[in-house]
């Protein structure tokens, strides 16, 4: 399985628009930082993705967040997240927290493009 790393909201913006234009294979999933770099900037990639008249919409997004706000959390469902999740602060934390993503997400779950 290839990661695919933006770091930018622009390029994550310019790398749907180009899945979506060339009717390439979606990603299995997308975790996506609410935060990083500015708050706005996770609301739009996820608004992106949930377009109603986009193929994205199907795409799990799993969002990853240093707030643990009742309103993030009700605001990132009600746009469309599949998962909403606060992330750990410490390195040895993040060991565990990828390895139970990478669990749950790719050997428990049925995802929607998991047959290719």
């Amino acid at each position: 399985m290839e990661m695919i790393v933006v770091n930018t909201t622009e390029q994550a913006l310019q790398f749907l628009d180009e899945i979506v234009e060339s009717k390439a294979i979606l990603p299995k999933l997308v975790l996506l930082d609410l935060y990083l770099p500015r708050k706005e900037d996770g609301w739009q990639v996820l608004q992106k993705i949930k377009k109603q008249e986009s193929s994205l919409t199907m795409l799990p997004v799993i969002i990853l967040s240093s707030s643990d706000s009742a309103d993030d959390t009700r605001d990132a469902y009600q746009l469309g997240s599949t998962a909403y999740s606060v992330k750990p602060f410490e390195y040895p934390e993040w060991i565990k927290y990828f390895e139970n993503i990478r669990k749950h997400w790719m050997e428990t779950v049925i995802l929607p493009f998991a047959n290719r």
